[in-house]
């Protein structure tokens, strides 16, 4: 039965309760995947040609775009989920001895888990899917595909950012890849933090924070690059740079991550516990984060205009506001998940967050070739207006949601299914599948975000 559609859908449409789970995390990374999309359904129109590039000048330009041009930074909230789920899962199922002797079954099930729809979106676009339609801009899709001939290895090596970033096979890829070297050297963290002393635990974590944030504000100082990711001053060879050294390179761009991998500890150590805050503690903690997100939000507002020059405040919002969007959204999970979220918290916890949550992986693998596809086939000019791109950005989610839908029951889950089995031995599983359920249908965090089972996942 593991490749029946039918009752892989039954088990995709069916939850089991679990005491220790985050539940406001489906309804952020859920948010996170939407977002990205209405940023590449927007962003790929620059692309191509519109009829009235003015309208889309002012509109990108002005305070109300924000929500668009801001949106890069979601990617940075899938950092921090997946640092977050690695420690706050790992800390309770191995020990250090545990860790050290199935160090490769941890980075051999990351690979595998995530490996099916990646490779399942590589084939197709190096295949057919050159061949499905055509258009006066499908030359995209074609020289998309001939990257993919050439470098497919490049991406399923998780190497795609580093090795031939121009020519990169599915290039929204670049998160995974990053994703997948930070969990590469999480065992460093790991191996203090499972050791069972929790100075070490909290040394170890700290020390990684703010070696990470010292060396990218370190990088960043002597590179100089322009903190807005979409820019109207840029040359072509600058935007080129910003993009290859900073935007999808390792360094600038690994705080997140470990920004989350300490809350996920501090999560883990208030595991079944009831946390107590003082009022004013938690009210200062909202206001701070909301402060924090808010600024870098109206930051983009300036740093986008043309006549921006300040090549210190870039400098500086390259360094911190990463860690600090990702501080904020950690804050977040953890006042919903121990009693201080109110109605957020019962808005990210509904039940529709969850069903788009097993489905973020798929949606962010799959999301970004399908854009170029419907984009491919334009035959005219495209009349540009916030109206029209947020009814394409409907159509854009509802087509992702539907092909994620199907490769996940499809491919996802049976593939996932044999994994396990190879991946555990040959013992009868047959009782625990219903326990089991969840981590076949891996609750990835994009995701971006954000691998293995409840941990994986990003524009």
């Amino acid at each position: 039965m593991t490749f029946s559609v039918f009752t892989n859908s039954r088990k995709f449409f069916t939850f089991y309760p679990n005491p220790n789970a985050i539940t406001c995390l489906d309804g952020i990374r859920s948010i996170a995947m939407l977002w990205v999309i209405v940023g590449h359904t927007f962003s790929t129109q620059l692309s191509f040609i519109t009829a009235n590039p003015l309208d889309m000048f002012h509109f990108i330009t002005s305070f109300t775009s924000l929500w668009i041009t801001s949106a890069t930074i979601t990617v940075d909230t899938f950092f921090m989920i997946s640092g977050l789920l690695l420690v706050y899962t790992t800390a309770s199922k191995l020990s250090r001895m545990g860790l050290i002797k199935n160090l490769h079954l941890f980075y051999l099930n990351r690979l595998m888990r995530m490996f099916p729809v990646l490779a399942t979106a590589v084939l197709m676009q190096a295949s057919f899917q050159n061949r499905v339609t055509d258009g006066p801009h499908w030359y995209i899709n074609a020289q998309n595909t001939n990257n993919c001939r050439q470098y497919w290895w490049t991406t399923l090596l998780y190497v795609q950012n580093l090795v031939n970033p121009l020519t990169m096979c599915l290039s929204h890829t670049w998160y995974l890849a990053i994703d997948m070297q930070m969990y590469i050297i999480s065992p460093l963290v790991l191996f203090w933090i499972l050791g069972g002393n929790k100075k070490s635990g909290w040394a170890s974590l700290i020390a990684a924070v703010i070696a990470v944030i010292t060396a990218s504000t370190i990088y960043n100082f002597l590179m100089e690059f322009q903190s807005a990711t979409v820019s109207l001053s840029r040359t072509g060879e600058e935007s080129l740079r910003y993009m290859i050294e900073y935007y999808v390179h390792t360094l600038p761009r690994a705080a997140p991550f470990f920004v989350g991998m300490l809350f996920g500890y501090i999560l883990h150590l208030c595991k079944g516990k009831t946390i107590w805050l003082p009022k004013i503690v938690v009210a200062l903690l909202w206001i701070l984060a909301g402060a924090t997100s808010t600024t870098i939000f109206i930051s983009t507002y300036y740093t986008i205009q043309p006549d921006w020059n300040n090549q210190t405040v870039d400098n500086i919002l390259n360094s911190f506001m990463r860690p600090a969007w990702a501080a904020s959204i950690a804050w977040l999970t953890f006042a919903c998940a121990k009693g201080y979220g109110g109605p957020i918290n019962w808005f990210l916890s509904l039940h529709i967050f969850k069903i788009l949550g097993r489905l973020s992986y798929a949606m962010y693998i799959l999301h970004y070739p399908l854009i170029y596809i419907i984009n491919g086939t334009t035959l005219a000019p495209i009349f540009f207006s916030v109206e029209y791109s947020l009814h394409r950005a409907i159509i854009d989610i509802m087509v992702a949601v539907i092909a994620a839908y199907l490769v996940t029951v499809l491919i996802d889950m049976p593939c996932s299914r044999l994994i396990g089995m190879a991946l555990g031995g040959k013992k009868d599983r047959r009782k625990n599948d219903a326990k089991k359920n969840d981590e076949l249908i891996k609750d990835k965090d994009i995701t971006p975000p954000t691998a293995a089972t409840s941990n994986k996942l990003q524009l």
